[in-house]
């Protein structure tokens, strides 16, 4: 449902392109796009979570086979907060789904008791338990965006809030023990789970979604601190993205290689500390906050940032009359390359569905924003 499925976003996504079209098509995206969530909520009870995936031929939970019997916080948080956005958007179109909402305050009610004294929570539970797996607190950048949300859902600022207040209570110590910890240092950890299932790493992923706790508490409290704290996350995570073009080996064979020469490689972005120049798009994904960013503080490097991520998501990208050789047709594409080590060869078998969710997300994510912006990032 998160991190490399990204099936509830994926989900959110259809729900998005059906409200474009009024005619079969949208119906379809729209029955897809339900059902996807629908299943998810039905097979995986979130109090505590059971895991964040399932076979589609059996039903059965399947944990991801890098999770080592792990069920980590960020793969079910992340999703919930994606959650919660397609939520409101069909409720304000007229459509509720209470049983997405319960299923998302199972986890979020559950989530809170799982807090440490400190404010951080721990990466990973043994599955289905309260047993905690992994105690390190890299993740705690995860529960912050969930929890707003919760919070916002359940009462906001209305005087009935009552016990909604717990959530943001929460979310407002989350984010205090991710800035002492890792944004203080200007060291945020662990976001490719992954990579970090074993030994936590250092990556762009975890400046990103730290960078989307820091935000969520700004749009919540509007206290200016957390501004500061999401640009923090927002200049260690650009750090990550390549702006030069790397030359493929000049003895490199046409139709071997999978990064062709002459594409560009500007906007891509390294993995982790420990992947020496492997690279993907995955921070594509941070290209609305940095939108979000410039419109809060109107510095324009910001601009150019999310500039840079929203075209980084097209090269060798399977399109309609530009085909590489390498995919079954349009629309595919694979996973990383190596710009380093095995310079312009990577996986090129190897699809998952955040492959195409994460070009959506730069796309929409700015639209849903302000689609002007869209209009002159897109030139």
């Amino acid at each position: 449902m998160g991190f490399c499925g990204k099936n509830i976003e994926l989900a959110a996504q259809l729900l998005y392109e059906a409200e474009r079209d009024p005619g079969p098509r949208g119906r379809r995206l729209h029955e897809l796009g339900a059902t996807i969530i629908d299943s998810f909520a039905e097979t995986l009870p979130m109090s505590p979570p059971v895991g964040d995936g399932f076979d589609l031929f059996t039903g059965k939970v399947a944990p991801a086979v890098w999770s080592v019997g792990q069920q980590f916080i960020r793969t079910v948080a992340e999703p919930m907060r994606d959650l919660m956005d397609a939520y409101r958007r069909e409720q304000a179109l007229g459509t509720e789904h209470p049983e997405w909402l319960r299923w998302a305050q199972d986890f979020s009610d559950w989530l809170v008791t799982q807090q440490r004294p400190d404010g951080s929570f721990p990466r990973s539970w043994n599955p289905g338990t309260s047993e905690v797996a992994n105690p390190d607190g890299s993740a705690t950048y995860a529960a912050p965006p969930i929890l707003v949300a919760t919070y916002q859902e359940m009462g906001g600022e209305a005087p009935s809030a009552g016990n909604a207040e717990r959530y943001l209570a929460a979310a407002v110590r989350a984010g205090e023990s991710l800035w002492a910890t890792a944004g203080t240092r200007g060291r945020f950890q662990g976001g490719a789970v992954d990579a970090s299932s074993v030994s936590v790493k250092v990556d762009g992923e975890a400046g990103y979604l730290s960078m989307r706790a820091f935000l969520a508490l700004y749009e919540a409290t509007q206290h200016p601190k957390w501004l500061e704290r999401a640009k923090v996350a927002a200049d260690f995570t650009e750090s990550w993205v390549w702006i030069w073009n790397v030359p493929m080996p000049a003895d490199a064979k046409l139709d071997e290689i999978h990064w062709k020469p002459g594409v560009s490689t500007i906007g891509l972005s390294s993995i982790t500390v420990a992947s020496r120049g492997s690279v993907h798009v995955y921070l594509s994904w941070a290209a609305p906050m940095y939108v979000q960013l410039y419109e809060y503080t109107k510095d324009e490097h910001y601009l150019d940032v999310a500039r840079v991520l929203l075209h980084g998501i097209d090269p060798m990208l399977e399109l309609p009359g530009r085909s590489y050789g390498l995919f079954l047709g349009p629309g595919w594409v694979q996973e990383h390359w190596g710009m380093s080590e095995n310079r312009g060869y990577g996986q090129p078998g190897k699809w998952l569905p955040w492959l195409a969710t994460v070009r959506l997300h730069a796309i929409m994510g700015i639209e849903q924003q302000d689609p002007s912006l869209l209009e002159q990032l897109v030139k």
